[in-house]
């Protein structure tokens, strides 16, 4: 997700006033300003540009998967994470490094946890990026 300046912001926020009047109150209604923006933006490039390329396309596609994933990082990850703390990891014996094996291994690269408890894949890879090791080779 392209992190815009303040300004930039500033700017764009004034393209959608009636939004702030009148917000989309289902995921249909949601849809079709997204669709109805896309339009606008591909009309406004077609105009500037003389005609619309595959590249535009590609751009809206872009900007909407990148706006999903930013969604899925910020909003649903954590709501998710505090869900599984509340009531419990459905994947607990799939997402957490049990055997003493791959622990022994992976302590001798240097990656140690300071804590003695379970830790999920997603740690392990966390800790493996930090340490610029993207895996376990034999010794």
């Amino acid at each position: 997700m392209p992190y815009i300046t303040q300004e930039r912001r500033n700017e764009l926020a004034k393209v959608t006033p009636s939004l702030d009047k009148k917000i989309p109150s289902s995921a249909g209604d949601l849809q079709f300003v997204i669709a109805d923006l896309i339009n606008k933006f591909l009309n406004s490039t077609e105009s500037r540009e003389g005609k619309l390329r595959y590249q535009h396309m590609n751009d809206v596609m872009g900007a909407l998967s990148g706006a999903q994933q930013e969604f899925y990082r910020l909003v649903v990850v954590p709501y998710e994470d505090s869900k599984r703390e509340e009531n419990g990891d459905v994947y607990d014996d799939f997402t957490t490094l049990k055997t003493s094996s791959f622990r022994e291994a992976y302590n001798r690269k240097g990656w140690a946890f300071k804590s003695k408890r379970n830790h999920t894949i997603a740690e392990v890879v966390d800790n493996m990026k930090a340490t610029e090791e993207w895996m376990c080779k034999d010794d």
